[in-house]
C-alpha cells in the first residue's frame, strides 16, 4: 500500500506511475485528436479540429530536404549565413524590430 503523497510503499519501494497515455493514443500510439478537446468549449474545440485536420495533412517531416540539407552539410557545402540567421532570430524574438 502507498501513502497517498509520494507514491512510497511500506517497503519504501516506489508505486508503478499511471499513465494516462492510454486515453491519448489508439493502439498504434497514434495521438488521438478528440482527447486534447474533452472539456474544451465548443468553439476552441472546432478550432483545434481544424488545426489536427490541417497538421495531419501534411507530412511530419519533409525528408527530400533533410536528405538534401544532410548531403550538403556531410559534402561541405551547407554555408551558413551568420548576418540573415541572426536577423531571423532578432525577428522571431522581436517582430517589430526593423533591421537597419
Amino acid at each position: 500500500m502507498t501513502n497517498g503523497v509520494n507514491g512510497i510503499g511500506a517497503s519504501g519501494a516506489a508505486a508503478p506511475l499511471r499513465s494516462n497515455k492510454a486515453l491519448m493514443v489508439d493502439k498504434s500510439g497514434a495521438p488521438k485528436p478528440q482527447a486534447a478537446l474533452a472539456g474544451q468549449p465548443p468553439a476552441v474545440a472546432s478550432e483545434l479540429r481544424g488545426i489536427v485536420r490541417e497538421i495531419s495533412a501534411k507530412p511530419p517531416v519533409d525528408v527530400s530536404k533533410v536528405e538534401r540539407l544532410a548531403g550538403m552539410i556531410a559534402g561541405g557545402s551547407y554555408k551558413v549565413d551568420a548576418a540573415r540567421l541572426a536577423d531571423a532570430m532578432i525577428s522571431s524574438e522581436l517582430p517589430g524590430l526593423k533591421k537597419g
